[in-house]
């Protein structure tokens, strides 16, 4: 393997655990058909990770992977993991704002 300078191995998919809820499969839904249209459109899709603690947040292009097995034990919360691979290396930049 031959390593270039500059070039990043953005490690492939990125894995966020989540409560498996009616709204996050809506969501995720939603998400899915917006990266579906972005592509008919020859458009990418912007990710932006948050952390209350931190003053920029992370941003980085995208491809959500459809949901799939979800996670159960009896008597428990529902979980899932949510998949993500990135297309391009991350920035760092000011937080986003809210809409009206």
């Amino acid at each position: 393997m031959t390593y270039v300078q500059g070039l990043k191995d953005l490690g492939g998919a990125l894995e966020y655990g989540a409560n498996l809820t009616e709204d996050l499969i809506d969501a995720w839904d939603t998400l899915m058909g917006a990266y579906d249209t972005a592509v008919e459109g020859d458009k990418q899709v912007w990710f932006a990770v948050v952390h209350p603690q931190l003053a920029d947040a992370t941003y980085f292009v995208g491809t959500p992977a459809p949901l799939g097995l979800n996670e159960a034990s009896v008597g428990s919360m529902l979980e899932t993991t949510l998949y993500i691979t990135p297309n391009s290396a991350p920035v760092m930049a000011a937080k986003p704002t809210e809409g009206p």
